[in-house]
């Protein structure tokens, strides 16, 4: 009776170490979808000090003078129209521009941006 006893208490133990194993990778998943780095449509309060990519992608646009502060705005979100905006899609004196004329590595560390300067649109 007493290792009937204590093999259920082990099973016990294994199957709510299972759930609690269920709870953990299923928290973390949601954590990974809602990532900055899978954002599709988004501002990031661009600033020159931050980060050198910040300087590359106005060099990819042709811009000079260089602003040390602005607004940009990525939409990756229809691949038939993938633009940037710098100066924010509300500003009517805002310039949009193809995705496609910036370098991939600029691309890259624009989504993978995480700082506190980036703000989900969707």
């Amino acid at each position: 009776m007493k290792n009937k006893n204590i093999f259920y208490s082990l099973i016990l133990k294994i199957f709510l170490l299972f759930i609690a194993m269920l709870n953990i990778n299923c928290s973390q998943s949601h954590v990974k979808e809602d990532s900055p780095k899978n954002w599709k449509y988004f501002n990031i309060l661009a600033s020159s000090e931050d980060n050198i990519i910040f300087v590359q992608l106005q060099d990819d646009l042709g811009f000079s003078p260089k602003m040390e502060r602005y607004v940009l705005t990525v939409n990756i979100t229809n691949k038939n129209d993938q633009y940037i905006v710098i100066g924010g899609e509300q500003n009517s004196s805002a310039k949009k521009f193809p995705w496609s004329i910036i370098r991939k590595s600029v691309q890259e560390g624009l989504l993978n941006w995480t700082g506190s300067n980036k703000e989900k649109l969707e």
